[in-house]
């Protein structure tokens, strides 16, 4: 089952006061302030989880999930989560696409106690088209914590995140929100219309995020009213969802941190480097 519900490991979990509870392994994925929840029991399980000044009837809904063992890394503890192919948000997730981060939090029910055996974050996923099957890799916070982190590069573009602390822009002042009734949508999900996306110059959108719900979509490419997707956006089609939001890109260079963000006071990089090394090439 979804909710909109962001766990986190600060939750504490309390089963209900119910006569029997199965042996079985409980999963938790989130993405986005929304909030997936199974059970590799055939069996529903429903647990109170509270904290962070909230509290919601978590229930976990039978699905044909499996772990492997937990492995005691260097660098972190690690499974891998296997489903049928179809399982809500592991389908759809990516690990180079632009969607959010997805946590994972594992947890095991044995005679009405739990234990949290693994808190992390979704590495990648692996497709078995023949099989039907996926495979999720998931590496714990800590391991994600005490990974090596990118340094700062010199660079003529900018090292920033749109958005972000360093860079300051008001992403939310850029982005459009649209009814999904009003859109056009491909057949094959792969592009979306909408007048409003003709109000800005083409190309305005390109290398931003569609987002619908807890999906996001990557746009690779915006013509006129229309916006193209890098791969078929699904979420399109939820009847749950009523709207999207387009947000915007960068391609991290001066020129559109100046004439399209007016925010190069900000700018995270060092655009006068000379692209041709003089100790290679000469002066």
């Amino acid at each position: 089952m979804k909710y909109k519900y962001e766990i986190s490991i600060n939750h504490k979990l309390t089963t209900l006061k119910e006569a029997s509870y199965p042996n079985c392994d409980l999963f938790l994925f989130c993405v986005g302030g929304y909030t997936w929840a199974y059970t590799g029991s055939t069996d529903e399980v429903s647990l109170e989880l509270s904290g962070m000044a909230q509290r919601q009837t978590i229930t976990f809904s039978p699905a044909a999930l499996e772990r492997s063992e937990i492995s005691n890394e260097a660098n972190g503890d690690k499974a891998q989560i296997k489903c049928n192919l179809g399982l809500e948000p592991i389908d759809s997730f990516r690990a180079l696409s632009y969607n959010d981060s997805m946590k994972v939090i594992v947890i095991r029910l044995r005679n009405k106690e739990l234990e949290i055996l693994l808190f992390g974050k979704a590495e990648g996923v692996d497709y078995d088209l023949e099989k039907g099957q996926a495979t999720l890799s998931v590496c714990s916070m800590a391991g994600v914590f005490s990974s090596s982190l990118p340094q700062r590069t010199f660079s003529a573009q900018c090292t920033h995140s749109l958005g972000d602390f360093y860079c300051g822009v008001l992403k939310d002042a850029y982005s459009l929100t649209l009814k999904l009734s009003e859109c056009q949508i491909a057949e094959t999900n792969i592009w979306l219309s909408h007048p409003l996306l003709g109000s800005k110059p083409s190309g305005y959108y390109n290398g931003g995020v569609c987002k619908a719900g807890a999906n996001s979509g990557f746009i690779i490419n915006h013509t006129g009213s229309k916006i193209e997707l890098l791969n078929p956006f699904y979420a399109l089609r939820n009847a749950d969802i009523s709207s999207v939001k387009i947000e915007i890109g960068c391609d991290k260079s001066i020129i559109t941190c100046m004439n399209k963000f007016s925010n190069s006071l900000n700018y995270g990089g060092f655009p006068f480097v000379p692209n041709i090394n003089p100790m290679l090439k000469g002066f």
